[in-house]
């Protein structure tokens, strides 16, 4: 369109003539009078000065926030100045206090003049703290659109014309503006990052939390890598935290401004490379051990195109506390069966089997009085006399008689019936006397009784029986075919014969009632001789049923000592133990009874044993709640909640919409960006100026039970043999010397070979006696057997392993020739004989060896170690694999649960993990503040300074406290029984960062740099 065409905002000639006329008229107004021409300057500077001074207030503000942000406060100064400032908070209040000082500096700037008039806003002076203090009261501050602004308002500002120094025209106004800075938003998240830093893993989202979700799966991956054989002796090192620290960290930066630091992203990833180089030196390279993932090459390009994911440390698929084991009922089933062979606490099998084939016999009488004759007063021969005794005498004659029978049970089978007839005869005799004088005088009394004689035979209950019906019982036949209490019936002529005869018992039960008799007997029945090989062939499959019971435990239980699993598996038999006694509805026989008490008795072992060791299991789990808490560990409380809130969720993408449109950057920078445990050379640090080397990151890492031996373990199991160890413990200890004998001294290594091999000949004695007692193998053919056993494994190491994980009694069942039923039966009794050898003090071997074999395997693998990180990573792993022989050198560690070889259901082990330190500069940059400029938070220990009084000196608000880290975490490994468990096996308990016990800068030199008291966090 051309611009002749364009009829958009063009005014009518009319209205401008309109306009010139007014003017002119006002115009020639004006010139015709004098003061209402000194009235309209007045008007037209208050007006322009008051437009001045806002847009100078504009300006202020942006400055201020500039300055604040540069060196925020966060502790107020211990000055006057310092008080005006609150504690709850500092940065608000230091904020308003510099906008009020820039704002009062603008106005001077603003001011302005028409002819004569000058005008100008103006601010009171603040020569003292109370009068800033009132000048605080002016200015309030708040976010607005969504943090990306701020707003001010400045209330009470005088604007004031003046006319050669006369005051002309005053006014009290209020403004209110909005800058486009988000240096709230930056205080107020940097103060959330430094908050979430200090807070530990049951306190909320923050460091402590994720700190713990990066070990967790980094210590039970390496735990489970070193219980399968890698060579970790450091489960959680040093390193380890630092690197899970830092990565924690950036995470927590991404979650506080949206984006993590681009330097300290690509440190991580150079680390993370750097720590997978150093593991597969260790060989731990592993796809079961295998620890970085998501690591890339150290960057080339520019930190700012790093990708924003924070690498992280170990598999996703790494083993966690939600791991299930199973564990069995296992040794306890065989050492019940050989405790129920032996008459071990409680009756052998034998006795279970005679009181099976028992039979009560009982004597049952009824007498009933069939004629009499009536008893006679006693009467006195003469009147005067006294009765001073009277006596009866009676006897009986029995004769051939019926009578009725005693009643019979239901549950009783009757024997033998016989009926008599009973006369007796009582005599009476009175004595009477008269003084020294006596007399007597007798009368007869005839009575006949009928007597039923019966004798009952029952079975009695047996102990975990179910009570059936015995069909058939008391003649042969039944499960076996055999005499089935057949020939007990015969025996009640002798029950009857021993107690007088049927005469003996009904005279007897005529002349004094039936308590008189002897009612009550026991005889035990006939066994048919292939019973005993029967009932043991089916308690052999009980055997086996019990043995492979099982029950699933959480490793995560285990590991805060929570698992019972005696327990678990002792309900789980209750539930089942109908099915396992295997009961019929009716016996078929003696012989089915017998095989079901057996049962009920061997069930009833495992029960007992399986209840000792849940109050076992139970009592450790207590002590060693209480050995933790010695150590600073709460097991029960704080340990077990955080390992419940382990895990952590990634945070979301954290933008702010401006209010032009688009969104703010928050990008933090630390100063170093990457917290190095090792230290960092200030004269190469941008962030400092100062020289030497500083430890901007310190960690403690406590492991409690570094070696499966030592007071913490002798304190959870109450053990009194202080001097000698296991024997699973010293036969992985010996293995690892074998494995390293190249290079430690065969001193060490032979003398605990001797003390492992004394073990194993306790072990192959008892070995033998089973094998004598048990089979008809002769003296030196058992012997042979044991021997050509333990020939199979060529070390003394690989023997002892063999004794402790059971694959030594399959082998000597092989080689003394078993097989079958009988192979079966002789391979439990072994079973349970070498688990209590190997339990007992005979296995134990001396501390001192073992300690001493340790010592040296733990120098060897550093040295190995060192002579590996000296080469390249493929020769180094080369050369320790040579030195070794292709076997990894691996020393127990961790504290067995429990101790025995029929507890043990899992080893775990704690860490208990510190870590501290600082940014000494840490920034946040946002471009938002205005078109081209830049933002910058900075929290480097600075102080703020500011001329308040204007008297050409600076006065001192506060300090800007570094950014600190402090948390404390624990972490808890368990795996399953055997092998080498968990630990560190360096012999290094307590792992210090080379920082730990450095004093921090200030502390150095507390003039040189402003410190705030730990823990201080302000808004």
């Amino acid at each position: 369109m051309r611009l002749a065409d364009d009829t958009r905002g063009r005014v009518p000639f009319a209205l401008i003539g309109v306009l010139l006329l007014l003017g002119s008229t006002t115009y020639a107004s004006t010139l015709a009078t004098g003061n209402p021409r000194v009235d309209r300057d007045a008007e037209v500077a208050m007006d322009r000065a008051a437009a001045a001074s806002e847009t100078a207030l504009r300006t202020a503000v942006s400055r201020a926030a500039r300055d604040a942000a540069r060196t925020p406060v966060v502790d107020p100064a211990a000055n006057t100045w310092g008080d005006v400032v609150n504690d709850s908070r500092p940065f608000r209040d230091s904020l308003r206090i510099r906008i009020y000082v820039a704002a009062r500096e603008s106005f001077e700037r603003a001011s302005y003049s028409r002819g004569d008039v000058v005008a100008a806003a103006s601010l009171p002076a603040t020569p003292t703290a109370e009068a800033l203090d009132r000048g605080l009261d002016r200015v309030r501050v708040r976010s607005v659109e969504n943090g990306t602004s701020l707003e001010v308002r400045l209330s009470n500002v005088s604007v004031v014309a003046r006319e050669q120094g006369t005051v002309v025209a005053r006014e009290t106004t209020n403004w209110t503006v909005i800058v486009a800075t988000p240096v709230l938003a930056l205080h107020d998240r940097t103060v959330g990052f430094e908050e979430s830093l200090a807070r530990g893993p049951l306190e909320g989202p923050g460091l402590g939390r994720r700190l713990t979700a990066r070990l967790y799966p980094l210590a039970w991956a390496r735990g489970y890598g070193q219980w399968g054989g890698a060579p970790v002796s450091n489960v959680v090192s040093t390193r380890h935290v630092g690197v899970a620290t830092n990565g924690a960290v950036l995470e927590l930066q991404q979650a506080a401004y949206g984006h993590a630091d681009p330097t300290g992203r690509a440190a991580q990833r150079t680390a993370l490379a750097r720590f997978a180089q150093q593991e597969a030196r260790a060989g731990l390279s592993t796809p079961g051990t295998s620890l970085a993932t998501s690591v890339a090459p150290p960057p080339t390009v520019d930190p700012d195109d790093a990708p924003r994911q924070v690498p992280r440390l170990a598999r996703s698929d790494a083993p966690t506390p939600e791991k299930r084991v199973d564990v069995g009922v296992n040794d306890t089933a065989d050492g019940a069966y050989a405790a129920l062979q032996e008459g071990d606490s409680g009756p052998s099998l034998d006795e279970v089997l005679e009181r099976a084939y028992r039979v009560n016999l009982t004597l049952r009488t009824q007498a009933t009085l069939v004629e009499t004759e009536p008893w006679p007063r006693p009467r006195p021969p003469r009147p005067d006399v006294t009765l001073v005794n009277e006596s009866v005498t009676s006897r009986a004659t029995v004769e051939p008689g019926s009578a009725s029978l005693p009643a019979r049970p239901p549950n009783a089978t009757r024997f033998r019936a016989e009926t008599r007839h009973v006369a007796v005869s009582h005599t009476l005799r009175w004595t009477w006397a008269r003084g020294n004088t006596t007399f007597e005088s007798t009368a007869t009394v005839r009575e006949r009784y009928a007597v039923g004689v019966a004798v009952d035979g029952s079975l009695p209950a047996l102990p975990g029986t179910p009570d059936r019906p015995v069909v058939p019982v008391f003649e042969e036949g039944g499960a076996l075919d055999g005499p089935n209490l057949g020939d007990v019936p015969s025996e009640a002529d002798g029950f009857l014969a021993d107690r007088g005869g049927v005469r003996s018992i009904a005279e007897t039960r005529a002349l004094d009632g039936p308590d008189a008799l002897d009612r009550n007997g026991t005889v035990t029945g006939d066994r048919p001789a292939d019973l005993r090989e029967w009932v043991t062939a089916d308690l052999l499959a009980l055997n086996r049923a019990v043995r492979n019971a099982s029950t699933s435990v959480r490793m995560g239980d285990a590991a805060t000592g929570r698992a019972n699993p005696s327990a678990n598996l002792s309900a789980r038999l209750a539930t089942r133990r109908d099915a396992l006694v295997d009961a019929p509805t009716q016996y078929d026989g003696a012989a089915d009874r017998a095989r079901v008490a057996v049962r009920a008795a061997y069930l009833a072992r495992v029960d007992a044993r399986l209840s000792d060791r849940s109050d076992a299991a139970a009592g450790a789990n207590d002590r060693l709640e209480s050995v933790l808490r010695d150590r600073g560990v709460d097991l029960d409380g704080w340990a077990t909640e955080v390992m419940s809130t382990r895990t952590d969720t990634s945070p979301d993408p954290y933008s702010v919409g401006g209010p032009l449109g688009g969104e703010d950057a928050f990008v933090p920078q630390g100063g170093p960006p990457y917290l190095d445990v090792q230290g960092v050379d200030r004269t190469d640090a941008a962030w400092s100026t100062r020289h030497g080397t500083e430890y901007p990151l310190r960690t403690r890492n406590v492991n409690v039970f570094t070696v499966p031996y030592g007071d913490a373990v002798d304190a959870v199991f109450e053990t009194t043999e202080t001097e000698t160890v296991r024997l699973h413990t010293a036969a992985v200890t010996l293995r690892a010397a074998e494995r390293a004998e190249e290079s430690m001294p065969a001193t060490r290594r032979d003398a605990l070979d001797e003390g492992v091999s004394r073990s194993l000949d306790h072990v192959g004695s008892r070995t033998r006696e089973v094998l004598r007692r048990e089979t008809t193998l002769s003296y030196s053919d058992a012997d042979r057997a044991v021997d050509d056993a333990f020939a199979t494994w060529n070390r003394t190491s690989a023997r002892a392993l063999a004794v402790t994980n059971g694959s030594f009694v399959p082998r000597v069942v092989n080689e003394a020739g078993l097989d079958g039923r009988e192979a079966a039966r002789v391979r439990v009794h072994l079973r349970a004989a070498v688990a209590k050898a190997r339990d007992s003090e005979k296995t134990r071997v001396e501390r001192e060896y073992v300690d001493d074999a340790a010592s040296a395997v733990r120098e060897f693998s550093k040295a190995a170690a060192t002579e590996a990180v000296g080469a390249a990573v493929g020769n180094g792993t080369d050369r320790l694999a040579k030195r070794t022989k292709g076997k990894a050198v691996v020393l127990p560690a961790g504290l067995p649960l429990l101790p025995t070889p029929t507890n043990w259901y899992a080893t775990v082990n704690v860490w208990d993990v510190h870590v501290r330190g600082y940014y000494p500069r840490f920034a946040v940059r946002t471009t938002r503040g205005g078109p081209g400029k830049t933002v910058t938070y900075v929290r480097d220990g600075g102080c703020a300074t500011l001329d308040i009084d204007e008297d050409g000196s600076e006065e001192k608000l506060g300090c800007a406290s570094r950014v600190d880290v402090s948390v404390r975490t624990v972490v808890l490994v368990a795996v399953p029984p055997g092998k080498t468990g968990v630990g560190d096996t360096d012999g290094q308990a307590v792992e210090d960062s080379p920082g730990w016990d450095e004093p921090y800068p200030w502390e150095e030199n507390p003039e040189e740099q402003y410190r705030p008291p730990v823990g201080r966090l302000s808004p």
